[in-house]
């Protein structure tokens, strides 16, 4: 009895320890909808990427330290146990043997190399300071392209609701037109007319599905998933107001962006390397202390010793030569490849200028062509129902506003990402997650619950599949 009771309370302690862990796993939802904001945090946070790029900064902080021990004091020590035996031969075969041990303690450090090492060490710390601002480079980069992947799923998903009320207008049309060929007002092409229309119109609308699911597709690899995700509709807000005249305020803004401030610290690193390699054949200077005692007998045999030492390579060949020239080398392409970086920083602030007030233009222009298409269309429609006008009348005063409802979504976003691409090329991050934020979280381990698979994105178009 006190055997069962002993086993019962064991269980009821591990089921107790278990739960609360149970409890706190995020539970997977596959209807989740991942706002811009939730794609941010989650795709900053586990993206491979960013997890590289913070790998490359410990590593860099690693190499930095190894260069820093490269001064410091060495302390070894050493034991060594042996045992022999020998055989004689004489008037009596005898055998002896003899065992004994012996003990070490040593310190060394080096006390100067010629400038070696402080060179090593700005080497090093440039190289971090490079690290890190790629790092920052990464998350920037990041954070524009989930932001360019949502805003190209808001734009399918709008365009496949355009596709949606076409559609339905062709239905009821023809549903109309069915009633006016019953009745003998219109005449039977009509029906066929307006048929032709709706089957047009279920195409148009499998092509729209098939851009928003790989839109969703491509949202979920931006943010480090392999499989699509729902997206949260994106309130529309007023388009940025930019001119030409911001372009040399936001070239000099750029030119302070991470990515030049990484190339110029491996610049740095990278003249170092040429003054480091010259101190090849340069002396150094390192001193060494021990301590030792051994025994095959007792009492022990003990010593010391103290040492003052001084390398210095005469002639080594042609090796500092060819590191020298390698240096210089490896300097004048990292320089080449920072002045390339500044050369092309102008054409694109001056490209993203462009694209913001060009698809801004185009937002106003069609703002007006949807209001004259929809005046169009209920006109057309009008007139064909007093029996003036014709099925092409309707179907081209249909299609009229189709294009210029889908061409203001397709400008409308263009300048949302167009702007997204200009804060990237200034160096910021976006305006739902900033750089200090993302920097911090890198290193907590907490996730957001994983987004899974998505169910189809609109449940409206399940009644128009069974139809």
């Amino acid at each position: 009895m006190r055997k069962t009771i002993k086993i019962c309370a064991i269980s009821l302690l591990v089921a107790a320890m278990y739960t609360p862990v149970f409890a706190q796993e995020p539970a997977y939802n596959e209807s989740k909808i991942w706002s811009l904001e939730e794609c941010l945090q989650y795709g900053l946070k586990n993206h491979p990427k960013v997890i590289m790029a913070d790998q490359d900064v410990k590593i860099q902080e690693a190499a930095l330290l190894s260069t820093k021990a490269s001064f410091d004091p060495k302390v070894s020590a050493s034991m060594n146990l042996s045992n022999s035996k020998d055989q004689r031969r004489g008037n009596v075969t005898s055998f002896h043997s003899n065992s004994g041990q012996s003990e070490s303690v040593s310190i060394s450090k080096k006390l100067y190399d010629s400038g070696k090492y402080s060179l090593q060490k700005k080497q090093s710390k440039e190289a971090l300071e490079a690290a890190k601002k790629d790092r920052e480079t990464t998350l920037i980069s990041m954070a524009a392209n989930i932001k360019t992947m949502f805003f190209k799923a808001q734009q399918a998903q709008r365009m496949l609701q355009v596709k949606l009320e076409t559609l339905d207008g062709y239905e009821k049309h023809l549903k109309k037109v069915e009633t006016f060929v019953e009745v003998g007002t219109h005449a039977p092409y009509d029906i066929t007319k307006a048929q032709v229309n709706v089957a047009n119109a279920r195409v148009d609308l499998i092509s729209a599905r098939s851009t928003l699911k790989e839109a969703l597709v491509n949202v979920g690899n931006a943010i480090g998933v392999d499989h699509p995700i729902h997206v949260a509709a994106y309130e529309l807000e007023a388009l940025p107001n930019i001119d030409e005249s911001v372009k040399q305020d936001y070239v000099k803004i750029a030119l302070e962006r991470p990515e030049v401030k990484s190339s110029e610290a491996k610049l740095r690193s990278a003249k170092y390397r040429i003054s480091e390699a010259r101190t090849s054949l340069k002396p150094s200077l390192s001193t060494s202390a021990g301590y030792s005692w051994s025994q095959t007998h007792t009492p022990q045999d003990r010593g010391w010793n103290v040492g003052l030492g001084l390398s210095w390579s005469l002639y080594d060949g042609r090796a500092t030569k060819a590191a020298i020239d390698s240096a210089k080398s490896n300097y004048a392409r990292t320089k080449a490849s920072l002045d390339n970086l500044k050369l092309n920083i102008d054409a694109e602030v001056e490209n993203c200028i462009n694209d913001i007030i060009d698809s801004a233009q185009r937002v106003k222009a069609n703002e007006v062509l949807v209001k004259q298409s929809s005046e169009s269309l209920e006109l057309a429609e009008s007139r064909y129902d007093t029996g003036l006008g014709s099925p092409l009348e309707i179907t081209d005063a249909r299609v009229d506003y189709e294009k210029a409802k889908g061409n203001y979504i397709t400008a409308y976003f263009d300048c949302l990402i167009a702007q997204t691409k200009l804060d990237s090329t200034l160096g910021r991050m976006p305006k739902e997650y900033t750089l200090d934020q993302a920097v911090e979280e890198l290193g907590d381990n907490k996730e957001l619950d994983e987004p899974r698979a998505i169910i189809e994105p609109m449940e409206a178009e399940e009644g128009r599949d069974e139809r």
